[in-house]
């Protein structure tokens, strides 16, 4: 690029130009034996600082107990309804599919 001299002129532009936003989604469906299904979604701003908040939760969650021996998900740590308001506080909201 720099025989066609359009380097400077390239990352001009692409320091002004901002593709994406901060805002997201995310959606989660579960079902059981019986084929009930319940579903919801979370959606937000800053992605990073939001993910930060839940692995922090967790974290305090950890802290306070050892978990189980194995693979251990986050639903069999937390209670959902309090995990849930504790987010939305970080400005995670939560929506009921």
């Amino acid at each position: 690029m720099r025989r066609l001299k359009l380097d400077a002129l390239l990352v001009s532009s692409f320091a002004r130009v901002h593709i994406g936003g901060d805002q997201f989604v995310v959606h989660a469906s579960a079902s059981d034996l019986h084929g009930t299904t319940v579903a919801c979604a979370a959606t937000g701003r800053n992605e990073g600082r939001s993910t930060g908040s839940v692995a922090a939760h967790v974290v305090r969650v950890l802290d306070r107990a050892a978990p189980p021996a194995g693979v251990v998900h986050i639903e069999q740590l937390v209670n959902p309804s309090a995990f849930f308001t504790d987010l939305a506080e970080d400005g995670i909201v939560f929506h009921q599919l």
